[in-house]
């Protein structure tokens, strides 16, 4: 209910906490997102990417191209951290891919992704250019990974669904882009 209200609140006030009051040395924004990661812990993982969305329409609300970049580099730090950590996990061990807390932690940062791109729309091109290669070969090994599943009629197999749910929000991601760019 709380994360509702504040996605809610961020929405309809996204400008109030992009500009610089009397007593403040910087927006309340920047406050938020250095707060992020105390925040964030009690939160269940809809919470969590709500609160990112909401966040996300605050920086939609700045007008300074550059500002915005720093803003949505900032947000999206954390969760870049857990996507390069999964990444070398799979560079020191090849089989990691598998694991599943590996599968979900890259979808959770995709749909993290997918909040932020659709809520600051086409500035998200900026952090996509970081993520856009290593997205595209997730996305190819596990497409290789989920024809062999089913080559071999493995369609139980326990990764088959988590593996198809990233490469769809992958692309996912990619549309939501697309089509917040087109849009304008």
């Amino acid at each position: 209910m709380a994360a509702e209200t504040y996605l809610k609140i961020a929405k309809l006030t996204k400008h109030k906490f992009i500009s610089c009051n009397e007593k403040d040395q910087e927006p309340y924004i920047y406050t938020i997102i250095r707060m992020l990661p105390n925040n964030l812990d009690k939160l269940e993982q809809r919470q969590v990417l709500m609160v990112y969305e909401g966040i996300g329409w605050m920086i939609s609300a700045e007008q300074n191209e550059q500002t915005q970049a720093t803003l949505i580099q900032n947000l999206l730090g954390l969760s870049f951290q857990q996507f390069t950590a999964a990444l070398n996990s799979f560079n020191l061990d090849p089989q990691a891919i598998w694991n599943m807390d590996n599968v979900k932690s890259i979808n959770q940062v995709i749909k993290i992704n997918q909040r932020v791109a659709d809520s600051v729309g086409g500035a998200y091109l900026i952090y996509l250019r970081n993520i856009f290669d290593d997205l595209l070969k997730i996305y190819n090994i596990y497409s290789q990974q989920i024809s062999t599943l089913v080559s071999q009629n493995q369609e139980s197999n326990h990764l088959f669904k988590p593996m198809k749910a990233v490469r769809r929000d992958i692309l996912k991601l990619i549309q939501i882009y697309i089509t917040k760019e087109t849009d304008k």
